[in-house]
């Protein structure tokens, strides 16, 4: 059983919650494109009836809504293709076009239940995965961005749900280092980024109170 502590920022503590009923089946999913559709009508549906909690998917990916405040958004007119273009930007895929593309694309299970792993700060459960399967290092996510399992770490620019921090996360960190992970791999985030620029930049880390820790084992790893 793990018990280590997850810093969580309200704002995602929000997202989950509203999307909760997805997030505890979603890798029954047939494909991505039906995850995705069904995190696209739940966001709909919940701005249809005024909850606030969606301003925050939406105030971070739709262009035309960046940093606006919350009473702003929900008194905007906003349809639901603006609400796919929100869900494909926040999966890293420029538009929904891209997203349909992804109606063969099946989840990819032990990845994702690795980065679950990772994310949980149960070192005992990651390290025992990571030796039954030391490729998922090199794999990647199916969405847009692309990222790899180390990018996770960096709480930054990967879908919200999952920007969240676990309180040993040097510890996860040093883990992955005994692993042979590849500290320089790229993610289609922000441009193209590692986990150093991703954790610079993150302000989740920080608040946890593990980033500059963090930065220094990888400057001096």
């Amino acid at each position: 059983m793990n018990d280590q502590s997850i810093y969580i920022d309200e704002s995602i503590a929000k997202v989950i919650r509203m999307h909760m009923s997805i997030l505890e089946n979603r890798l029954e999913y047939s494909s991505v494109y039906e995850e995705l559709s069904a995190y696209a009508n739940n966001l709909y549906e919940n701005f249809r009836i005024g909850n606030p909690a969606t301003t925050i998917e939406i105030s971070n990916y739709h262009p035309d809504f960046i940093g606006k405040d919350a009473d702003f958004i929900l008194s905007s007119e906003i349809e639901l293709e603006d609400i796919l273009l929100v869900i494909a930007r926040e999966y890293g895929f420029k538009n929904w076009k891209e997203v349909e593309a992804q109606q063969n694309t099946v989840f990819n299970i032990q990845f994702e239940k690795c980065v679950d792993d990772l994310l949980s700060g149960d070192l005992a459960l990651l390290k025992a995965t990571l030796v039954q399967n030391p490729d998922l290092l090199r794999m990647r996510s199916q969405y847009g961005h692309g990222a790899g399992l180390i990018h996770y770490l960096g709480s930054n620019g990967v879908e919200l749900w999952r920007q969240v921090v676990p309180q040993n996360l040097v510890a996860v960190l040093k883990l992955m280092i005994d692993f042979d992970a590849d500290l320089n791999m790229q993610a289609n985030i922000y441009g193209n980024n590692s986990l150093l620029a991703l954790l610079t930049s993150s302000g989740h880390p920080w608040k946890a109170g593990v980033a500059r820790q963090a930065i220094d084992v990888l400057r001096g790893a």
